[in-house]
């Protein structure tokens, strides 16, 4: 069946690693939302973002050299990109 309400799921973007300094598009560098009733929501999501981040850049350090780029030239075009993580929720009140 088709959902015939609201969506029920609830997105919270959070912002990995640093900014560009400059950037064509300043919406990708919007303040978090931080959701209520999560008072260590920030500490969570900066510590599992920074290991998703790593585990990317180990990836991409894999992928260059199988590539025959040099481990660090997709490494390199990662750096201060607009990496996202974006836990999904659902409220189901």
């Amino acid at each position: 069946t088709l959902p015939t309400g609201p969506d029920v799921k609830q997105r919270f973007f959070w912002r990995v690693g640093p900014r560009p300094a400059s950037t064509a598009f300043p919406e990708l560098n919007a303040q978090p939302v931080v959701p209520q009733g999560f008072p260590d929501w920030a500490a969570v999501m900066d510590g599992f973002a920074s290991r998703v981040l790593a585990v990317a850049r180990s990836v991409a350090y894999a992928a260059g050299v199988g590539l025959g780029l040099g481990g660090g030239a997709l490494v390199a075009l990662m750096a201060r990109g607009p990496h996202l993580l974006a836990p999904t929720g659902s409220d189901l009140a």
